[in-house]
This record gives C-alpha cells, structure tokens and sequence, in this order.
C-alpha cells in the first residue's frame, strides 16, 4: 500500500507563517505611530510648560517690582509696573492673556484649563499666589499639569 500524499502541505505552512509575519508586522507599525502621536504631545506640552513657566516668572517681577495690586471680576490688574501703563492678565476661554495699558490683550498661553490669583495673607506680609492649570493635551487626561506662582509687592503688600 502506498503512503498517502499530503499535497499542498508545504504552501500552506508558507501561508500560516506569512501571516503570523504580517499580523507581527502590523504590530509593530502601529506600535511606531502611537509612539510618535505621543511624542507630539510631549513636544507640546513642555512648550506649553516653558511658556507657562516664562510668564509666571515675568508675572513674578511685575508684582515685586509694581504697587499694590488688585484683582477685579477676574482680572488681576497691577498698577503702572513698568512706565508703560497698568498691566493686567485674565484667562478669556482656553486662553490666558496679557494687557498693558489699554493695549491689545496679548495671548501668552494655550490651553489652559483654570487660571486664579489668590492674595495671601501670610504672618507680617500679604502675598499674591498665581495658579495656573494647563489642560490636558488629550481626550483622556493622564496627569494635570498645576503650577503654583507667589509673589509680594513692594512694602511687604501690606
């Protein structure tokens, strides 16, 4: 009797392994774009964060350098800091803004999520406290990004 013939076996073993490559391969490309995609957002978050950081510092200097300050139905308004007029910052939607004098309101951040000033009444001085939450680049947020400015007017702002 003779051995039955297995025709065909060995183009079908090609096939299985060719497509274990193939779902491999899809895998391994969409693990690129998502680490790409993620990596865009890093990029744009420590923009945003830079920025951030750059205008609370700058915000830091006009209220030590500036005199007592004030806040107003959400605007923080310092009076004539640098010779150029008032300055005051408020947050318009999703953006935080800059004005000086009676200027055009210059944009400084985007997105952010809560901006508040808070005068803090600290023993023997009173301080101002900028907080700023930036929003979360995507649908699902991960982590917040909160930062937390303090700075005291000229005399102690008392």
């Amino acid at each position: 009797m003779k051995p039955p013939r297995h025709h065909g076996q060995g183009l079908i073993e090609c096939l299985c392994y060719l497509s274990v490559a193939l779902i491999i391969m899809n895998l391994g490309g969409a693990l690129i774009v998502r680490s790409f995609l993620v990596n865009r957002q890093l990029n744009r978050v420590c923009d945003n964060l830079a920025l951030v950081m750059r205008a609370g510092e700058h915000w830091r200097h006009e209220v030590r350098t500036g005199g007592p300050a004030s806040l107003d139905d959400g605007v923080f308004l310092l009076p004539d800091a640098s010779g150029d007029g008032p300055i005051a910052y408020r947050l318009r939607g999703r953006t935080l803004e800059r004005r000086v004098a009676d200027g055009a309101w210059q944009r400084l951040v985007e997105p952010v999520a809560a901006s508040r000033f808070i005068q803090d009444e600290l023993p023997g001085v009173t301080a101002w406290r900028w907080e700023v939450e930036l929003a979360s680049p995507s649908r699902s947020p991960g982590f917040r990004t909160h930062l937390s400015f303090i700075a005291v007017p000229p005399g102690g702002g008392s």
